[in-house]
């Protein structure tokens, strides 16, 4: 179900719109979405999903969202691996982005 989410084009506007994306392109591949556009006051942003399934059945979420030289990443582990459905899994999306987009999460920088 994963794969499925992620390259759901409704999904994918949903996400790029909610992490303040404009011009959004997207490549999608497995568990994995990049998605990269403009940003509000930057000329470049960019954002990195990943959902991984964990050894015991649980999904690890993770997002980064950068822009130009500097980001914010956070992720959550997900223990209810065989009840995930698009709508739970696009909840703890836009929490993660609700979350990074308030300033939380560990801050990296693109070399």
């Amino acid at each position: 179900m994963t794969h499925e989410v992620l390259s759901d084009r409704d999904m994918q506007n949903i996400l790029a719109k909610k992490a303040v994306i404009f011009s959004p392109e997207m490549q999608q591949h497995e568990g994995c979405l990049w998605v990269s556009g403009s940003g509000i006051f930057s000329s470049y942003r960019s954002m990195f999903v990943n959902l991984e399934h964990l050894e015991y059945g649980e999904i690890k979420v993770s997002v980064t969202i950068t822009d130009d030289d500097s980001g914010r990443t956070n992720y959550l582990v997900w223990g209810y691996g065989d009840s995930e459905d698009k709508a739970s899994i696009g909840r703890m999306l836009v929490f993660l982005i609700d979350d990074i987009l308030d300033g939380r999460g560990e801050r990296v920088t693109i070399k």
